[in-house]
Parts: C-alpha cells; structure tokens; sequence
C-alpha cells in the first residue's frame, strides 16, 4: 500500500519522537509538521520520492516474475518442451 506524504511525514514524525505518546500525537505532529522550515520539506520530498520511486520498482520487478510465470506456463502448455528456452528467448527479446 502506497503511504500518502502526509502518512510518510507522520511516520517520520514518530521515528523522531518515538516518546510520544498516543494521545498527545496528533497535537505534537501538527506542531512538528508547522515547525518545518522550507528545506526540511524539501528534503523530506526527497526521500518521499525516493520512497514512491522504490515501491514503484518493486512493483515493476513483481508483475514482470507474474508475466514470466504465465509465460513459462503457457509455453509449457502449448509447445515443445524442447523447444522452450528458444521460444522464451525469442518472446523476451521482442519486449526488450
């Protein structure tokens, strides 16, 4: 699940203040959050990005071992054994 900016912040909030207790969290985030000064925003926007860049991956790297998967399977289905690796070579290239 993809944190917001805001649930990223606030889990930032908490590795900073792990003392912090539950019911004085949300005064206490609000006071951090408007206590930022413009370059800790940015930098913070950094490391979200980052964050979201990460996941993206992945993600990424998740569906393509699905899609090989289904691939393998398909091959496996449909074709020659013998003939496999070739065919799989010959499908990856075509998606590079």
């Amino acid at each position: 699940m993809r944190l917001t900016f805001e649930q990223f912040l606030q889990d930032k909030f908490i590795e900073l203040h792990p003392e912090c207790l539950d019911d004085e969290g949300p005064d206490r985030f609000e006071h951090f959050i408007s206590n930022l000064d413009t370059s800790e925003v940015i930098e913070y926007a950094e490391e979200y990005g980052s964050y979201i860049f990460q996941e993206k991956i992945e993600q990424d790297i998740k569906q393509a071992q699905k899609e090989n998967s289904e691939l393998d399977k398909y091959i496996y289905e449909n074709y020659n054994l013998e003939k496999e690796y070739d065919l799989k070579q010959a499908m990856l290239q075509t998606l590079i």
